[in-house]
């Protein structure tokens, strides 16, 4: 029985056509999956990083200072509050009310009457504050007879106005403002308002 040479070549070319067809065919699959397997794994370290920085700015958020202004009061050992042309002294206080110390803050304060300011404004050195300490520092507004007599009868308001600037971990700055109106009824000053913004670095 005779072969035949083309028949064998033939049988054989159509054997390694199949095999490089399911070759291709295996190996395409392999490169969607592994596509899609690093397709994934991306995802995963993108959210694993999401998670790490969520977890990363609640820590900061709960483990970073928060200052505000406790109190805002008459300071009566120095000048008398009642005396005519003497210069009102009013103490207030900052606190961190946070979990981490407050480092460099800054405070100002100024007075404000009918909500214009008047021509006294402090600034205080830079001092740090620790978790639920506080710092006293103490404004004189200068009062002149006429002055403090509308303020008696209620004419004109008077407000003190405190700021506290202070910086938290991840150089973000935070600015925090209180104002307080003088009430001669009670002769003292209540809390009219406050807010706490980003500064832009």
């Amino acid at each position: 029985m005779s072969h035949d040479p083309n028949l064998y070549a033939a049988v054989f070319t159509g054997v390694i056509a199949v095999a490089t067809i399911a070759y291709v065919t295996v190996t395409a699959y392999l490169f969607r999956a592994t596509e899609r397997a690093a397709k994934a794994a991306e995802g995963s370290a993108k959210a694993a990083q999401q998670s790490a920085d969520l977890a990363r700015q609640a820590f900061f958020a709960s483990h970073r200072p928060f200052v505000g202004i406790s109190r805002c009061q008459l300071d009566t050992s120095r000048e008398p509050g009642s005396v005519y042309g003497k210069p009102m002294g009013v103490r207030f206080e900052a606190r961190n009310y946070g979990l981490a110390p407050a480092t460099a803050v800054e405070l100002k304060a100024d007075a404000l009457l009918n909500g214009d300011p008047l021509e006294v404004f402090t600034e205080y050195p830079p001092c740090d504050i620790l978790p639920s300490a506080s710092v006293c520092n103490i404004l004189q507004v200068p009062m002149g007879q006429e002055l403090r007599r509308d303020i008696e009868e209620l004419a004109c308001e008077l407000q003190v106005r405190v700021q506290a600037r202070y910086r938290v971990p991840g150089d973000v700055a935070y600015q925090h403002t209180a104002r307080f109106a003088y009430t001669h009824e009670h002769r003292e000053f209540t809390p009219a308002g406050s807010s706490t913004e980003i500064l832009p670095k």
